[in-house]
């Protein structure tokens, strides 16, 4: 979809006119493409105390993870906190960025790796270690004119194994619109030795319900590119659409009404071995303030959107659909974390898969299983959807993120594509909002 306000920014008569009238001028994202480097050319490291494990990260000989101080230009910046035990400490976090923000390049990274708080640490430990978020959130609207995205990432412990694929997606430009996030990494409890990075999917299969159009389809494209076998499930309103889709990325269609009462049995019968991955997107919306709301448009969104999701996931445990060290990844909504006017049934719907994501992630703890489960949360996303709201709403739905624009369907599939990955098996029960930093909820 155009952003029509976006691309006369950057004309030269709107550089002009916006530089007069002081209006925001969006920055131009810089997004990954087949192909690309995946990190940028240089990070600055804070510290040596975790630097090895932060070098193991970025094995391309092309990448130099550096601590001196220098003046030259970095794509990065990483700030080890891990060993912040009290408030007082917390001034070598700000001596750090307010020496080094301005190397940071335009579209760069910044990362903080925080330890995980529990109930173990000192009243004085998680009070400091819970303020990197209000640090990093505000870096990140501080430099979202930049392009620039700063996030958490809270670790157990800072090994290879726990924190290389969140820091490695987190530096790079699949992370553009993933902005003042937090994100936990637990520790990795089954075997595991990391998997390439090149095609980190290839021999994986994965189910995406909603695949025929919009993000349902960019994550299908998406998990093909990096090697997995596709298999898009839609409704049969859908099957043109679906199967020209699917025939283009040598995948499976299957036609189902996720709603139905043997949704789970069909679903399960229609496969012919175990899935590696399975992204719950399919959903819609039905908009009406709450007075004015149908039962029928309340049920509807929250049977497909909820209901469904917990029904499959259900039948697949006790089937044994999911096959060992399976990735499960969810479709929220920061209409899920914020609310929002008119759609009380589709924030109920979001909020609820949440709280899904988080229970089943704890039931997997418990039970000791390889399986992990997490989320991502929309925001303002370019998309058919999308292009049918009023014009001004559409215009202020944009703009109200540290990065002025809205994302796209390629955002949100890169931030799944991440957490289905055999490299993130560190990371679950997470919710990430792939937002740009939408002021709604943030």
């Amino acid at each position: 979809m155009k952003d029509g306000y976006l691309n006369f920014s950057h004309s030269k008569v709107g550089k002009t006119l916006f530089s007069i009238l002081g209006l925001t001028v969006p920055p131009k994202l810089a997004r990954y493409s087949e192909g690309d480097e995946l990190v940028k050319t240089s990070i600055l490291v804070n510290d040596r105390t975790n630097l090895v494990a932060i070098q193991q990260c970025f094995p391309e000989s092309n990448i130099s993870v550096v601590d001196e101080a220098s003046s030259a230009k970095v794509g990065g910046l990483v700030f080890d906190a891990t060993t912040i035990t009290t408030p007082q400490q917390l001034v070598g976090c700000y001596e750090f960025f307010n020496q080094q923000l301005g190397r940071l390049i335009t579209n760069g990274r910044i990362v903080i790796i925080g330890s995980a708080i529990d109930s173990t640490m000192s009243v004085e430990m998680a009070a400091s270690q819970r303020a990197l978020v209000g640090i990093v959130k505000s870096i990140a609207k501080e430099l979202g004119r930049k392009g620039c995205s700063a996030n958490v990432l809270y670790a157990k412990q800072v090994s290879e194994q726990t924190i290389a694929a969140p820091l490695r997606f987190l530096m790079s430009d699949k992370s553009t619109y993933v902005s003042g996030q937090v994100i936990a990494a637990g520790e990795v409890t089954s075997e595991f030795e990391l998997s390439q990075w090149h095609k980190p999917l290839a021999g994986k299969t994965a189910l995406v319900t909603g695949a025929s159009r919009g993000i349902g389809a960019a994550i299908a494209s998406t998990l093909a590119a990096d090697g997995a076998q596709v298999i898009g499930l839609d409704i049969p309103q859908a099957k043109a659409a679906l199967e020209q889709h699917m025939s283009e990325l040598g995948g499976q269609s299957i036609l189902l009404d996720v709603t139905a009462s043997d949704a789970p049995q069909q679903l399960a019968s229609a496969l012919d071995k175990p899935l590696d991955i399975v992204v719950h997107n399919a959903g819609i919306t039905r908009d009406k303030t709450l007075k004015r709301m149908s039962t029928a448009q309340w049920q509807s969104v929250v049977d497909i959107n909820l209901g469904a999701v917990a029904n499959i996931n259900q039948h697949f445990f006790q089937h044994e659909v999911f096959a060992p060290q399976a990735k499960i990844v969810c479709v929220a909504s920061i209409s899920g974390i914020a609310g929002n006017v008119g759609q009380v049934n589709y924030a109920a719907s979001k909020a609820g898969i949440i709280g899904l994501v988080e229970a089943t992630a704890q039931q997997l703890q418990v039970n000791d299983a390889d399986i992990t489960i997490n989320a991502v949360a929309p925001g303002f996303i370019e998309t058919e959807m999308t292009a049918k709201i009023p014009l001004m709403t559409r215009h202020f739905g944009r703009r109200l993120c540290s990065l002025s624009q809205g994302g796209l369907p390629q955002d949100v599939a890169n931030t799944i594509a991440f957490l289905a990955s055999p490299n993130a098996q560190a990371i679950n029960g997470n919710t990430i909002r792939v937002c740009g930093q939408n002021l709604m909820g943030a």
